[in-house]
């Protein structure tokens, strides 16, 4: 897969909402607490060297809680400035569950599966919340 030329000068990262369907076919999501920065958000992380968005997005889901995700679909992408002042750029997928379970690590300590109300009041940012309200159209087919 060939590398995107992202431009310089920000931050550029990537990051998964992942789905899944309860037993009595509602729609869930993940959501992740971070205790290094004591939040709960989702899965996300920063391009390394040489990778493509997707790779990053996929990486990062499965290092930050072990699941693998499939079926990606692109939901878009969001713009911020950081606390120290830079810019920063995450493009988002929304993922099934391909395989994987959650094991405690150093970058996520909880994780919880939520329905898409619950899941926006747990998100520490609004930005994220207006992802999970994209995905959650994307992934119920509306």
């Amino acid at each position: 897969m060939a590398a995107e030329l992202l431009p310089r000068g920000s931050i550029w990262a990537a990051g998964c909402v992942v789905a899944r369907r309860s037993r009595t076919g509602e729609a869930r999501y993940l959501v992740v607490h971070r205790p290094g920065y004591n939040d709960w958000s989702l899965p996300k992380g920063k391009v390394d060297k040489g990778e493509t968005l997707l790779e990053t997005a996929l990486r990062e889901l499965e290092e930050e809680t072990g699941i693998v995700g499939s079926n990606p679909r692109l939901i878009g992408s969001v713009g911020y400035d950081t606390k120290t002042g830079n810019s920063k750029i995450v493009k988002w997928w929304v993922v099934e569950v391909h395989s994987g379970e959650f094991t405690v690590n150093s970058e996520v300590d909880k994780v919880k599966w939520l329905s898409r109300d619950k899941a926006v009041k747990k998100l520490d940012y609004r930005n994220e919340r207006a992802v999970l309200d994209r995905a959650d159209i994307m992934y119920r087919g509306e």
